[in-house]
């Protein structure tokens, strides 16, 4: 084996060993509050998020799973419309036996702004 062929064999046994044995981080869905930039005059993005949570309760579980879609609109080249569309499901109480529900959650319609030198200057 050549120095060069052990450098990749080494290399890549590190990336897969890296890959399994990585740590499980939460995070969360930022949206809005990423950055300060918008979408411009006619720009369109659409985001899918999917969070899955499990509650535990005297040894039993209940899964919910929360999935939105949020389609964003730039309206001029300083403002975004954005509509934020989610859904949440909620597995049956394992407690009670209550069967699980479904369905549309609170939609949002939000509106997020860049600021530039001319808009800055005229608030002040």
């Amino acid at each position: 084996m050549t120095p060069r062929q052990g450098s990749r064999t080494f290399a890549s046994a590190t990336a897969l060993l890296a890959l399994l044995f990585a740590p499980t981080l939460p995070a969360a869905h930022p949206l809005i509050t990423e950055d300060t930039g918008t979408l411009g005059q006619g720009g369109w993005q659409l985001e899918l998020g999917n969070e899955h949570i499990t509650l535990r309760s005297d040894g039993a579980e209940q899964d919910l799973v929360l999935t939105t879609a949020a389609l964003t609109y730039g309206l001029s080249g300083h403002t975004d419309l954005i509509v934020t569309v989610p859904h949440l499901r909620i597995g049956a109480d394992p407690l009670t036996g209550e069967p699980g529900t479904h369905g549309l959650v609170d939609v949002g319609f939000d509106l997020s702004g860049a600021s530039t030198s001319k808009v800055r200057s005229a608030l002040c």
